[in-house]
């Protein structure tokens, strides 16, 4: 499993919110989701906002690898 995949698991776990409806609180298709976690499609930067709300944390820690990305 993938470092991303792991930490919204565990985040959605902390929450005691399965993943499927952390999905449709923050507006977001599983499919999309799901091939954007496997590197299929991009994980696009208002998904990444709405999941960090969602789970209460901030979007440097669920996504570092984006947000290092983002201020290079």
């Amino acid at each position: 499993m993938n470092e991303l995949k792991q930490r919204i698991k565990s985040a959605c776990f902390e929450k005691d919110l399965p993943i499927s409806n952390m999905l449709m609180s923050a507006g977001i298709q599983s499919g999309d989701f799901y091939m954007a976690i496997n590197g299929k499609k991009p994980f696009y930067r208002g998904w990444r906002k709405r999941i960090s709300e969602v789970l209460d944390k901030r979007e440097e820690d669920l996504f570092p690898e984006f947000t290092e990305k983002e201020y290079e």
